[in-house]
């Protein structure tokens, strides 16, 4: 009992141990793969990405000559390796180290520092 006693009032005299979330974010450890983004308006679909992903998470479905060529991504089978990122010519794909914040803003943010 004395052993508990004094447990209790040592948590009590330290203080909270835990974060306020919203209004303190913890920062993301080192070597964390993060999230990856693809940006479709910039992608002019020449199938890099698609050749150079391991997990074949990333797919080109139709034909450049008809015109009907679309991008899929697949964030469940990805393993966040980078590869498809580093592979882009056109800087269609990110990858953040970090969750990635709501669209709308995201947009705003990389058409004014990342050169198209």
């Amino acid at each position: 009992m004395p052993q508990m006693l004094s447990n209790i009032i040592r948590n009590l005299v330290r203080g909270p141990v835990t974060r306020r979330y919203p209004k303190t974010k913890r920062t993301a450890f080192p070597g964390v793969r993060g999230e990856i983004v693809v940006f479709e308006d910039r992608c002019c679909y020449c199938g890099m990405c698609s050749r150079g992903c391991p997990a074949n998470a990333i797919s080109m479905t139709g034909s450049r000559k008809n015109g009907d060529i679309t991008l899929g991504y697949n964030p469940f089978a990805c393993i966040y390796c980078g590869k498809c990122v580093e592979m882009c010519p056109c800087c269609a794909l990110v990858m953040y180290e970090d969750q990635a914040p709501p669209r709308y803003k995201m947009e705003r943010k990389y058409r004014e520092n990342t050169p198209v």
